[in-house]
């Protein structure tokens, strides 16, 4: 459940209405707000105006998704809904140029921040949302929604149905998150995808300490990757882990931390080691005979 957090009133028209028919000004055209200006325009919705710092990314934008190429940031005056696509640091700022008006709903796709730098349009009585697409963007290429992706939504309660309704007409769902969880929230975002890829680099400078070639590790360790994130996806936790402690084979852990020692990634095994201990013990199927070293490793590490 969110917790109340203090919004001017948002009027039952905006509530009430189809979100297709709320015209949308995206100030930013980076790969979070271009993925979500496609995304909107395929799902029939109206893209009125994009402004972004680089005159070039807003026409380009503008251009594949109807709009017109805003001549600068402050264009908003055609807009129901608006989102600002820009780095966390900037939100504040760029919220404090914007010429608010009554009924406007202000939007950020930050995970990291509540709606706290949104307050300059608060104070022009307009509605703000936090409202965080859970996926990661790579910075090249034509960016894109994943299929099933989460929408991270902090603000008034009287908005929540209508950025459900977007959310899931755009091919994802959204999960409220209070205002006051948004950094626990992103924490958990950055440990689900970022730290993945520094655990596949973990991975990748281990399996080359053992003799594959460089070349061969990564393409080697996806499969592998993938397998277990479809295990995940199709069992869930906490039968998806497998290896070594789930089977109680103590003997080959220290086998692998002695393979490790002096080596960065030694503590960033023993961490995680200690995690699927705590996993492995909600376990029924663990063997008994393990379930005193586990109790230690979860413990201690």
């Amino acid at each position: 459940m969110l917790h109340a957090v203090a919004q001017p009133s948002v009027t039952q028209d905006r509530v009430a209405a189809d979100w297709r028919a709320l015209p949308l000004a995206l100030v930013g055209a980076g790969a979070a707000g271009s993925a979500i200006a496609r995304a909107w325009r395929e799902a029939g919705g109206c893209v009125a105006t994009v402004g972004s710092r680089s005159a070039a990314r807003a026409t380009a934008l503008a251009s594949a998704v109807g709009a017109r190429a805003a001549a600068s940031n402050a264009d908003i005056s055609d807009a129901a809904i608006v989102i600002l696509a820009v780095p966390d640091a900037a939100i504040a700022e760029v919220a404090e140029a914007l010429p608010w008006r009554n009924g406007h709903i202000a939007v950020h796709l930050s995970g990291a921040l509540g709606i706290e730098p949104l307050a300059a349009a608060r104070a022009q009585g307009v509605a703000t949302v936090a409202w965080h697409p859970l996926c990661a963007f790579a910075r090249s290429g034509e960016t894109r929604l994943p299929a099933g992706v989460r929408f991270g939504f902090s603000g008034p309660v009287d908005l929540q149905p209508l950025f459900a309704a977007i959310a899931h007409d755009l091919g994802g769902a959204q999960i409220g998150v209070p205002n006051e969880g948004r950094a626990l929230y992103h924490a958990a975002a950055v440990l689900a995808s970022n730290d993945l890829i520094v655990l596949a680099a973990a991975a990748v400078a281990t399996l080359e300490r053992s003799g594959v070639p460089h070349d061969d590790a990564l393409p080697a360790l996806l499969p592998l990757m993938r397998s277990a994130l479809d295990n995940l996806a199709s069992v869930g936790l906490p039968a998806a882990l497998t290896g070594p402690l789930v089977r109680g084979d103590m003997e080959t852990v220290e086998r692998h931390r002695r393979a490790l020692a002096a080596t960065p990634e030694l503590r960033v095994y023993e961490a995680l080691a200690a995690g699927a201990a705590r996993i492995a013990l909600q376990r029924d199927d663990v063997p008994e005979r393990a379930r005193a070293a586990l109790v230690k490793l979860a413990e201690e590490g």
